[in-house]
């Protein structure tokens, strides 16, 4: 029996395309070339999978990913995690592509060769964070012209934005070229941190000690000129100025307001709406005994045909107008006339009775000539600008002083059908 001679593979005969495996970096946002090393050192240590695109594996890079990004820098907005899998997916074909296995090997080597390099971004700012002046009205800089600070602008949407203070990193590792940027994470900052504490304890004992003379201030005026002198109440005197309740008010409210900010856990402030949006319904009696007085309102959670005839129904079983109820009226829209899902198709459901529909007139007589105009014209582009000519007539600054257009009435016979008891 013959003798087998194993021959081991070298490293240089061993390595991929992008080098050999690899851990994630620690303090700098990996590259391309990281994430297919890592991809690799994955699939390295485990035994049961062979395939590099396999689910498991491109979801585990994925989440080691996300985890680097948040670890290095928690405020900077990053794409969902569907999107981070699927980036790294496609690396991967043609990371596959350029060792061989697949087609267009040549043109993805080049792709891989010009990128290999730089960030593999998993930000969800793409407005590339341009330099702006120091005049510039969306800058507020207070060393003109002497300013020494580079600007940068985010044009994202706001859930995309990125904080003021975390442009410049992002920025910097955009451009970076090679693993190490200029930013990286390091230890604490005390000196910076016992600075910023400082500053925010004076900010909070200021707003205590405005809160705390405004109460005193508010206090001493409970007591009138009465209750301080045992002058006659008769007696007037002509030195003393009263001020007028409307100056105090004003001078107290801006005080008040500066001392109810408060502040949660990460320094930032919390403010609550004043104005709070809500769906109602009010019902009032238009004939017999209650005629023209106030019945109910009901709190609806929003303002779909199915919730609008719930509410609807209740108060008519309140109220036992169910038998009585004949026609509704109504503004033409879809959540109220929708002949599937409106809310007067879902009120003859519930109560099990016909009804008769009575539009508003001036959304009748509306509608079929934005459907004329509409076939005529061309649709809408915009809420606020008008493009086609006839609305662009239309909405003319002038159209009030056109003379009117003398119109030939079409005589017919319609023939009228009236319930008896309508």
């Amino acid at each position: 029996m013959l003798n087998t001679i194993k021959s081991l593979r070298t490293r240089n005969e061993n390595k991929r395309y992008a080098g050999l495996p690899s851990d994630l970096p620690v303090s700098d946002l990996p590259t391309y070339r990281q994430v297919v090393q890592y991809s690799y050192f994955i699939l390295k240590n485990t035994n049961s999978i062979r395939n590099i695109n396999s689910p498991k594996i491109v979801s585990k890079v994925a989440s080691d990913l996300i985890d680097l990004w948040i670890r290095v820098n928690p405020k900077l907005p990053l794409i969902h995690e569907k999107s981070v899998t699927k980036k790294r997916f496609r690396l991967f074909i043609k990371v596959l592509s350029a060792e061989g296995k697949f087609k267009n090997s040549n043109k993805n080597k080049e792709y891989l060769d010009c990128n290999f390099e730089r960030l593999f971004d998993l930000s969800s700012c793409n407005c590339g964070l341009p330099v702006i002046a120091c005049n510039d009205k969306s800058v507020k800089c207070r060393n003109q012209p002497d300013c020494k600070t580079t600007h940068f602008a985010c044009l994202c949407e706001v859930n995309k934005k990125v904080p003021l203070l975390d442009r410049e990193y992002l920025k910097d590792q955009k451009l970076k070229i090679g693993t190490i940027g200029r930013f990286q994470i390091g230890t604490i900052d005390k000196k910076a941190v016992a600075i910023e504490k400082r500053k925010r304890d004076r900010e909070i004992n200021q707003q205590i000690r405005s809160a705390n003379s405004l109460a005193t201030e508010i206090q001493c005026d409970h007591y009138m000129d009465c209750d301080l002198d045992n002058k006659n109440d008769s007696e007037t005197d002509p030195n003393c100025s009263i001020t007028a309740p409307a100056e105090r008010n004003q001078t107290y409210l801006t005080n008040l307001a500066k001392a109810a900010i408060r502040y949660n856990s990460n320094g930032d402030p919390v403010v609550v709406a004043a104005i709070k949006e809500e769906y109602h319904l009010t019902f009032t009696a238009e004939s017999g005994p209650t005629s023209q007085s106030y019945l109910t309102h009901e709190v609806i959670p929003n303002g779909i045909g199915a919730t609008m005839a719930n509410a609807t129904a209740n108060v008519l079983l309140e109220f036992n107008s169910v038998q009585s109820l004949i026609a509704v009226i109504l503004d033409n829209t879809s959540s109220n006339t929708g002949c599937d899902s409106g809310s007067v198709v879902k009120l003859e459901k519930i109560i099990n009775k016909n009804l008769h529909l009575l539009g508003c007139l001036l959304h009748q007589n509306e509608l079929p000539l934005r459907h004329i105009i509409s076939e005529l014209d061309g649709k809408t582009v915009s809420p606020s600008s008008f493009k086609w000519p006839i609305r662009e007539a239309a909405s003319n600054l002038t159209l009030h002083e056109q003379p009117l257009f003398q119109f030939v009435p079409i005589k017919s016979e319609v023939e009228l059908l009236l319930t008896k008891r309508l």
